[in-house]
C-alpha cells in the first residue's frame, strides 16, 4: 500500500533527533510490512538529507520561520500570517503529491504543545483530504515520547 505520512516534525537529517524521534521507527515498521511510505512535511531553514533509503519526502514551500511551529503566536501579525501561509500553501499542494503518488492511505502526525492549542481544529481540518484514500489523525503531546506511537503502530 501507498502511505503518505504528513508530518510538521520530518527530521531534516539522520541526527535531528528532537524531530519527532519515533517517527523513523514507525517510517521502517511501515516499510516492513511492505508498505511504501511518502512524507509530506514543511521546508524549514537549512539543509536537508535523503537519510531513508526508498521513502520519498516531500518539503513543501511556505513562508518559513526560524521558531519551531509550536512556538508560533496566533496573536503576533508575522507568525499568523505564517500560520496561515502554512496551511494554504501545504493544502494546496497536497493533493496533486498525492495524486502524483498514488497514495492509498494517509497518517497525519502532528506534534501540539501539551496546554490547550488553539491551532488544534486548523491541523485537524487540514488532516481532511476531499479525496477517496483512507486518512486518519494521530496527535500526540511534545513531551511524550515513550511509547504511546508504538503501541499504536502494532495494528499496521
Amino acid at each position: 500500500m501507498n502511505i503518505c505520512i504528513i508530518t510538521s516534525s520530518f527530521p531534516s537529517n539522520s541526527h535531528d533527533v528532537v524531530q519527532a524521534p519515533f517517527l523513523v521507527d514507525f517510517i521502517n515498521g511501515l516499510k516492513k510490512r511492505g508498505h511504501q511510505v511518502f512524507v509530506f512535511t514543511q521546508d524549514r531553514i537549512g539543509e536537508k538529507e535523503e537519510f531513508l533509503k526508498d521513502v520519498k519526502v516531500k518539503w513543501f514551500s511556505w513562508i518559513k520561520s526560524k521558531k519551531p511551529l509550536v512556538q508560533l503566536n496566533l496573536f503576533n501579525p508575522l507568525d499568523f500570517l505564517r500560520i496561515v501561509n502554512l496551511f494554504y500553501s501545504g493544502k494546496k499542494q497536497l493533493l496533486p503529491f498525492v495524486k502524483e503518488n498514488k497514495i492509498e492511505a494517509c497518517l497525519a502526525l502532528w506534534v501540539l504543545p501539551a496546554d490547550d492549542d488553539p491551532l488544534l481544529g486548523l491541523v485537524s481540518g487540514f488532516g481532511y483530504l476531499p479525496i477517496r484514500e483512507k486518512s486518519l489523525t494521530l496527535f500526540h503531546h511534545e513531551e511524550d515520547y515513550s511509547g504511546s506511537q508504538r503501541r499504536f503502530c502494532g495494528w499496521l
